[in-house]
């Protein structure tokens, strides 16, 4: 009786190993795919009203357990482009994480696609830094 339970504990340990191992590999993956994306884009967008893949990917990793350290890793990496760092704003302002720490980030001097409805832009990323984080509706709601 002894070793069925000792057979369950073990099953049942192994499969938590599993599942954190898989969410740290889905989260890992969510991360390295927003820093690089193109675009920023939140809402419906071109003629058949469509989220952005961007959006779809900033929206997993809100809703994930570790949304302020992934938000955090794109915000203070080198190599994550402007858009990507948009959504990490976005995603940090949504954590309410202080305004003083996001706004250590607004000096990036380059500009960043914008897509609104069906129109693709360059803004300054200062300019819609200090959008994001004196207005948390400019990320939309979740």
């Amino acid at each position: 009786m002894m070793s069925g339970i000792k057979t369950v504990q073990l099953t049942m340990l192994a499969l938590c190993i599993a599942t954190s191992s898989s969410l740290v590999n889905a989260s890992q993956k969510n991360r390295t795919e927003l820093s690089q994306v193109p675009t920023f884009s939140l809402g419906m967008n071109g003629f058949a009203g469509e989220i952005s893949p961007g959006e779809r990917i900033y929206t997993e990793i809100l809703r994930g357990p570790q949304a302020a350290a992934d938000f955090k890793s794109i915000l203070e990496s080198a190599d994550a482009t402007p858009e990507a760092k948009l959504y990490a704003l976005c995603g940090l302002k949504s954590q309410n994480i202080a305004s003083d720490y996001l706004r250590k980030f607004m000096e990036n001097a380059a500009d960043a696609a914008v897509l609104t409805g069906d129109v693709l832009r360059r803004m300054p990323f200062r300019e819609l830094a200090e959008h994001i984080i004196d207005d948390a509706d400019k990320c939309g709601k979740q």
